[in-house]
């Protein structure tokens, strides 16, 4: 019984990373990119912790959330507040009281806001440290091993798929055997 509880919780832990690797992966297909939002810049509409998807933007316009990579090469998810005559664009988080003081040039520029899924960023920031990976490999293989616990042949048990064949009695009670299969 203890072995069952187990295992159905290892299942659902299961289904919540391979839950996860959907999230990330199937909108990649779409060409669309995950990001996690790290700072409070852009709260309300992008809380912490929200996961953002980026896609290629042809053109950008002003009020369009946009990411960007900045100079020491990580990457920043605040609004356009201006479209420059250079091509460039003038940005600001939606919490913060000034914009920033570079503007953003083509090359730059990732994206524009595709989606978000509101506190999914923390799951797989998580999923991506190697606790996360090691946790996903040991709720994998520990279903694995309760799942061959409870399939082991043990007496008693009927087993679907494998008709009994009773064959005799043995101090009053009949005997079942498995029947095997014939090579034919």
């Amino acid at each position: 019984m203890i072995v069952r509880g187990m295992r159905a919780i290892l299942t659902l832990l299961e289904g919540l990373f391979l839950f996860s690797l959907i999230l990330v992966s199937i909108p990649l297909l779409w060409g669309w990119k995950p990001f996690t939002v790290m700072s409070g810049s852009m709260e309300p509409e992008l809380a912490v912790g929200s996961l953002v998807y980026i896609r290629e933007a042809a053109a950008v316009e002003e009020g369009d959330v946009i990411a960007f990579e900045m100079a020491d090469g990580n990457a920043c998810i605040h609004r356009c507040i201006e479209v420059r005559d250079d091509g460039t664009y003038r940005t600001k988080g939606d919490a913060n009281s000034f914009e920033d003081t570079v503007s953003v040039t083509e090359d730059q520029l990732i994206g524009r806001e595709a989606g978000v899924l509101p506190c999914a960023g923390y799951w797989v920031e998580w999923l991506r440290t190697p606790a996360g990976m090691g946790g996903f490999a040991l709720v994998f293989m520990g279903n694995l091993v309760l799942g061959q616990i409870l399939s082991m042949d043990r007496p008693g048990r009927k087993m679907p798929g494998r008709p009994m064949l009773c064959i005799g009695k043995r101090n009053g009670k009949q005997k079942k055997v498995r029947r095997r299969k014939q090579d034919g």
